[in-house]
């Protein structure tokens, strides 16, 4: 459709209007960033470079810290212990042999002394008790004593019970003038073990050693 000559200008008045508010037209290549022009630095000369070395140079460097040297390590040297004293022995004196009381009844023991058992006779026919005379055996007198030291290591009780049950274990050595053994054999009855008992040895014995 034509346009009027009243449109046409409100056309252009619009166009105008338009591109007033919008800028200009954009022309091809218009939007592309500015091309950055290469700077020129100028050129560093020698004695630029030597001025800047002396400046690096009278800078003073710093250097790390010397680490603080640890003191040595004391090494444990052992100490010798002291001497161990050694303690002297020192002898303990022994108390006094106290006489071993023999398991018996002397007053038991002095009558078997005196009377005998069965066919085993009484000791009191070879043996005298109240002085120092020899009838066949030896005398009674301080036997207790002499018991003690007539056979090494044996004590007086051992060495009258072993008499008694074992007459030829020990000989009484003879005399000039009284003979207590013959043939290897003593003149003591030889069979009182066959007709005593334990208990009556005992009591023999515990009644031997209160002669003294």
């Amino acid at each position: 459709m034509p346009y009027t000559s009243i449109q046409k200008i409100g056309l252009l008045l619009l166009t105008s209007a338009l591109l007033a508010g919008c800028g200009s037209i954009a022309t091809p290549g218009a939007g592309l960033p500015p091309t950055l022009e290469p700077v020129t630095l100028a050129p560093r000369t020698a004695q630029n470079a030597s001025a800047e070395g002396q400046a690096i140079a009278a800078q003073p460097t710093a250097l790390p810290p010397s680490p603080t040297p640890l003191p040595p390590t004391a090494i444990p040297t052992e100490t010798p212990l002291p001497p161990t004293a050694t303690p002297t022995a020192t002898a303990t004196p022994l108390p006094p042999t106290q006489p071993v009381a023999v398991a018996g009844d002397p007053d038991q023991g002095e009558i078997l002394f005196l009377n005998g058992k069965d066919a085993a006779p009484a000791c009191v026919t070879c043996h005298i008790l109240d002085e120092d005379r020899i009838l066949i055996g030896p005398s009674m007198v301080g036997l207790a004593a002499r018991a003690a030291t007539r056979v090494e290591g044996q004590t007086a009780e051992d060495y009258l019970r072993s008499s008694i049950l074992h007459p030829n274990d020990f000989l009484v050595p003879n005399t000039d003038t009284n003979v207590f053994a013959a043939g290897g054999n003593s003149l003591m009855f030889q069979q009182y073990a066959d007709f005593l008992s334990e208990e009556d040895v005992n009591n023999l014995v515990a009644y031997l050693l209160t002669l003294d």
